[in-house]
């Protein structure tokens, strides 16, 4: 009896001291700054499934109507998919008001769009695309009945800091902050804070929305004519190199490419450290067909370049499932290695 009410004893003492050893090491890691990791709402392969499978698969049969629609509200898949893990969300079947959706992304140290181990714009850009996640959980489809496409509409970004870097880890939060329904469509206005650990990378104010074929058919271009005529003359800059060339085709835009500084832009540019201009399944510039240091409505400089728009190009097939479109961020993409071909000529 007496040795049953000492095991008994003994085994009670372990179990508090494995408790006690697993709280102390909890508290350590709080302490590192590590914390325990939380379950994320969406792991990985669930982002996948939600953007090429089955929404039924992840959300449950309630959300079953949605997957006979071959046109539905997707994430692009991989691999312009930026979105590793769904953290938070606060959107609510059937109901189009204010929400927010939090959302982690592992940058690998050898993915495939680094550039000289940063990450360029247009993905953390593109990220904020875990947003349709929201959209899929209020059941947009649903409530469109499969009839209307989703689109970005504007946005004006404000950068505080760098882009990631390979191997970090961007952290995104949308705060959707209006619906509006007007006609056949519906408009959203948002707000996109892109964070690395605490420290801001940028703040993106939008709009977007769901259209039908005929509203997207029938979309204006945009009138730039206002924006330039009120330019002023800036104080004159003086390049520390000046090329002679004025164009340059598609040879030279590869030999920069590869690095090959002197063979694009002269004998008196070999030494020079460029950097890289884009990663090789990113370009989005075949030529530029001119380039003027003292031009532009400013008279600082002014380039021009082209990009041929290749239908089987591989990000239509990613943006988006069964309703294929060139990708904003994209052609935001084209034009950031414009500039920065510009400024390498400046050196």
């Amino acid at each position: 009896m007496a040795l049953h009410h000492l095991t008994r004893h003994a085994q009670t003492h372990l179990h508090y001291l494995h408790v006690q050893q697993n709280y102390y090491h909890l508290i350590r890691q709080l302490l590192a700054g590590q914390g325990p990791v939380a379950e994320p709402l969406f792991n990985e392969q669930q982002v996948i499934e939600l953007t090429d499978g089955l929404v039924s698969n992840v959300l449950g049969q309630d959300y079953a109507g949605v997957d006979q629609y071959p046109v539905r509200t997707r994430m692009p898949s991989p691999p312009y998919l930026f979105v590793s893990r769904i953290t938070a969300l606060s959107a609510k079947k059937d109901r189009l008001e204010p929400c927010f959706i939090e959302w982690e992304y592992d940058i690998a140290p050898d993915a495939w769009f680094l550039v000289d181990g940063k990450t360029p714009p247009f993905v953390a850009l593109e990220s904020s695309h875990a947003m349709i996640v929201a959209f899929t959980v209020i059941g947009c489809d649903h409530l469109f009945k499969g009839q209307l496409c989703y689109r970005a509409v504007d946005s004006q970004t404000t950068v505080y800091s760098e882009m990631p870097r390979a191997g970090e880890m961007l952290r995104g939060r949308v705060n959707i902050t209006s619906f509006v329904r007007a006609g056949g469509v519906a408009l959203i206005a948002y707000e996109y804070f892109c964070y690395v650990g605490d420290r801001l990378v940028f703040k993106l104010v939008a709009n977007s929305g769901f259209f039908g074929k005929r509203e997207i058919a029938n979309a204006r271009q945009i009138d730039t004519t206002g924006y330039f005529a009120r330019a002023a003359q800036a104080r004159p800059f003086t390049p520390l190199l000046r090329c002679e060339r004025r164009e340059f085709d598609d040879a030279a835009l590869d030999a920069l490419i590869r690095g090959d500084v002197a063979t694009c832009f002269g004998p008196h540019y070999a030494g020079h450290a460029a950097g890289t201009l884009c990663a090789p399944d990113a370009r989005m510039l075949n030529r530029v067909t001119s380039i003027d240091p003292c031009g532009g409505a400013w008279g600082l400089g002014e380039a021009m370049g082209e990009v041929d728009i290749d239908p089987d190009h591989w990000v239509f097939r990613a943006h988006f499932k069964n309703d294929p479109v060139m990708p904003g961020t994209f052609l935001v993409e084209g034009c950031e290695q414009l500039v920065k071909f510009f400024l390498i000529t400046s050196a």
